[in-house]
């Protein structure tokens, strides 16, 4: 609430972005939504990580959650925001269980499928009319073989680009301003 009377206090033109989420948490969002919370923020901003499911299988359906959430609660005219989206490309560490890391809950994916999934996740952010998609993050620290968090990025640490920039280019290129049909009637369990 400070920080949103602080912004319009000193830019009063200006538009707020809700803190980037991580992922979709519904319950905090209907929290802040029963606080009063949507009169702080112009746009709903959101990070989303569907690793390891694929983005039909989540990030669709999260998608229709999250829209059905806004438009109970009158809100479902703000854009929303994509500002952190990705899979990484790093190796599993061999003989490493990701499924019992509290944090990283699977390896990395190959080159390829970064570039498949990323562009996929643009397709489905279309559809649902999102305003911004920003993937995380646009160069790989790659700074450690197998720590995912260093191989998010869609080029290689010296600027080379993976599939995924050639993807993430031609879907943007595909999606110009004004192209892109928006799909009100997606319910939140995926169907129309």
């Amino acid at each position: 609430r400070r920080a949103c009377e602080e912004i319009r206090s000193v830019a009063p033109t200006s538009k707020v972005a809700l803190g980037g989420t991580a992922g979709i948490p519904l319950d905090y969002i209907e929290e802040l939504y029963k606080l009063n919370g949507r009169v702080l923020f112009d746009i709903m901003n959101i990070h989303f990580y569907s690793v390891p499911k694929l983005p039909e299988e989540y990030f669709h359906v999260e998608l229709g959650k999250l829209k059905d959430l806004m438009s109970r609660y009158g809100d479902l005219g703000k854009p929303i925001w994509i500002t952190e989206i990705g899979w990484p490309t790093s190796e599993e560490i061999p003989g490493f269980n990701w499924k019992d890391h509290k944090w990283r809950n699977a390896g990395g994916v190959d080159e390829t499928h970064q570039a498949i999934y990323l562009a996929r996740e643009l397709a489905i952010a279309k559809a649902h009319g999102i305003a911004m998609f920003m993937p995380y993050e646009l160069r790989a620290g790659e700074w450690r073989r197998y720590d995912r968090e260093s191989d998010f990025g869609i080029v290689h640490g010296n600027f080379a680009p993976k599939p995924a920039f050639a993807a993430y280019v031609a879907g943007i290129e595909m999606h110009t301003t004004g192209s892109t049909v928006v799909r009100s009637d997606i319910r939140a369990d995926g169907g129309v």
